[in-house]
């Protein structure tokens, strides 16, 4: 299996812009699932300490997969960083086999973010049909880990 990143910026919001654009994007998000199917889910794997970034409400689409082709993964995340020095992603994908590959990098313009949505963008290319995990962490500067939210995708 073949995985690269393309994209993870993070787009940020000042708190009354951030409501009425969760109001939008549950308005919009339902009308998308209509077309898109989307999933979210949370893991329990904490941060390492009391400035640890932290996310919630991972989607992303497409969660069904041709074997063998290559597909671009487009999603987003929330996420809150008390420390506002959140610098790095890991995305992990597991195959049916339970095999897995990660990848880590450096988050696009980072700098003293404390809130915002995290855009990704991972273009993978599944060798075998079956069930397959996606995992999202965050790291930030002090070496803090957030939580690691997971869901599934599914390849024919």
């Amino acid at each position: 299996m073949t995985l690269s990143c393309t994209t993870l910026t993070i787009t940020t919001r000042t708190d009354d812009m951030h409501r009425e654009h969760m109001r939008r994007g549950q308005l919009l998000l339902a009308a998308l699932l209509a077309l898109l199917v989307g999933a979210s889910a949370c893991g329990d794997e904490g941060g390492s300490g009391s400035g640890a970034p932290t996310i919630n409400n991972f989607s992303f689409s497409p969660t069904v997969l041709p074997a063998g082709q290559q597909t671009l993964i487009t999603g987003a995340v929330n996420m809150n960083d008390p420390e506002g020095d959140v610098n790095e992603f890991t995305v992990a994908i597991g195959a049916p086999d339970g095999s897995s590959v990660s990848l880590s990098g450096p988050i696009d313009n980072p700098t003293a973010v404390t809130m915002g949505v995290l855009n990704v963008a991972v273009t993978v290319t599944p060798s075998v049909a079956g069930i397959y995990t996606i995992d999202l962490s965050l790291g930030d500067a002090d070496g803090n880990v957030s939580n690691t939210l997971s869901d599934t995708f599914t390849v024919n």
